[in-house]
This record gives C-alpha cells, structure tokens and sequence, in this order.
C-alpha cells in the first residue's frame, strides 16, 4: 500500500492504524526511498510516499485499499 501525500496515515504509527485487527492484514516492512525496514516496530510513524509491504488474504488487503484511510 504506498501512501500519498494526503493520507490520513501520515504522522501515524502502526500501532495507532491497528490493521491487524481492523482490517485482518500485517505489516511486514516499510519500503522509504531506497530503504527497506523489515519488521518495522509498532512505534513506526508513517511518512508520505511510504509504501507498506504487508501480508493478508487477498479479499482484505483489497478492502483496505478501498476504504477511506483512518
């Protein structure tokens, strides 16, 4: 999932977006620029253009794509 430059996900740490039990996915690393961070901790805070590599049944992953970002 790569976060634009108004997602509401920006400032935010995984552990405040919770998408483990909202949405039924884990984040398995965060991709910044040329960096990759994985296992990123709960205390991870977000920035725009990040994209979240992340593990889920098909059926959720598209879900949380198409819901409104918290």
């Amino acid at each position: 999932i790569a976060l634009g430059e108004n997602s509401e996900w920006i400032g935010k740490n995984l552990a405040e977006l919770d998408l483990r039990r909202r949405h039924g996915i884990s984040v398995i690393g965060v991709q910044r620029g040329d960096q990759r961070s994985l296992s990123p901790p709960p205390g991870e805070i977000l920035r725009a253009h990040d994209i979240l590599l992340i593990l889920g049944h098909p059926d959720a992953i598209r879900k949380c794509r198409e819901q409104p970002q918290p």
